[in-house]
């Protein structure tokens, strides 16, 4: 399988310390004051209410915070300690909502969740980590659990050799293959900028 990939000479992604000490919440690429319609409507179908939600790679928080604001219960990890650091100071105290600094790839913990929904982590991993990371999430996932997954899509006009890796859903479904596919969603990635790439979001099952 072939991913959309930068040249080697070509460093993909920034040093997310960086990013978050250095660009303020509304300057990031990614914000927006809403929760993605696309996850609102992989959310109101598969997630009931009151469900235990791991959101995975949740950067400054705000996703985070609107979700819980609609009544699910969330737990925010980031791999940047900025981030987390900044989550924490805009949106707790919360009686739904949890963030802490974590690497998936090196975490040893294991949480039973209802729902992980990942709109931040996947996309910029490399190819070789991206056939691991069913692995390192897939135990906690409860049976039944819902995998809300929105990357970037093969058909994004931006520049592909820069920033998050793009996938199409033949792609994207051959990586999570473990789960049973519910559904896919097209949409964008809403933010500051004038252009919104194109995005695809899959809603997938473990277990039958």
């Amino acid at each position: 399988m072939k991913i959309v990939t930068a040249s080697q000479k070509t460093k993909r992604h920034p040093d997310w310390q960086t990013v978050f000490s250095e660009v303020s919440r509304d300057q990031l690429p990614w914000f927006t004051q809403e929760l993605d319609a696309d996850v609102v409507k992989a959310l109101d179908r598969f997630v009931p209410i009151d469900s235990l939600v791991w959101d995975l790679g949740c950067g400054e928080g705000t996703q985070s915070h609107l979700m819980a604001d609609r009544g699910y219960r969330i737990i925010g990890t980031d791999v940047s300690q900025e981030a987390i650091a900044m989550a924490q100071d805009s949106f707790l105290p919360h009686e739904k909502l949890e963030f802490l600094v974590e690497d998936v790839f090196a975490a040893r913990r294991v949480r039973a969740v209802d729902a992980i929904v990942d709109r931040g982590c996947f996309h910029v991993l490399s190819p070789a980590q991206v056939f691991s990371y069913i692995d390192r999430i897939l135990p906690n996932l409860k049976d039944q659990g819902i995998l809300i997954l929105k990357s970037f899509a093969a058909s994004s006009e931006l520049d592909p050799g820069v920033g998050p890796h793009r996938y199409s859903e033949a792609q994207l479904k051959d990586i999570l293959k473990p789960l049973k596919h519910l559904d896919s969603i097209e949409g964008q990635f809403m933010g500051p900028r004038e252009y919104h790439p194109q995005s695809l979001t899959l809603v997938l099952k473990k277990g039958d």
